[in-house]
This record gives C-alpha cells, structure tokens and sequence, in this order.
C-alpha cells in the first residue's frame, strides 16, 4: 500500500469475522478510520479506555509516564 492510498477498515478488521457490536469501532471513537490521520495520544488513550469500559475482556494498567508527562498505558 503506498502512503497516498486510503486503508479501509477491513485492511485492519476482516469482513468475514463476526465482532462484537458492543465494541466501538476506532472511527466512533476517534472521528476518523483508521490511517486516515495521525492518532495523537489523548484521542488513543481515549479509544483504549473506550475498549476498556466495553469489554470485561480488557483492563487498563498504568505503567508510568513518558518523558513528557503522558501516561503510558498497558491493555492486559
């Protein structure tokens, strides 16, 4: 894939797989499909709580801080 051409959700999230509709999609999340922009920090923080608060089958640990200041967060 070259860098002008826009990733489609299934690039990422086959169409033959069944999801659990319960767990929000990036695009509901963050505003945009995936590859489409820049994730920052806070809007994928934003999204992994998001996933976090949907599922019993994800939890949040913070690891810590990067250098400038941002929680460094693990999905176990």
């Amino acid at each position: 894939m070259h860098s002008q051409e826009t990733a489609s959700l299934d690039y990422y999230l086959p169409l033959d797989i069944s999801y659990d509709p319960n767990i929000p999609k990036p695009k509901d999340i963050i505003g945009h499909e995936v590859g489409e922009w820049h994730v920052t920090h806070n809007k994928l923080l934003f999204y992994m709580k998001a996933l976090a608060a949907s599922s019993d089958r994800i939890s949040i640990e913070n690891r810590g801080t990067t250098y400038e200041g941002r929680p460094l967060i693990l999905l176990p």
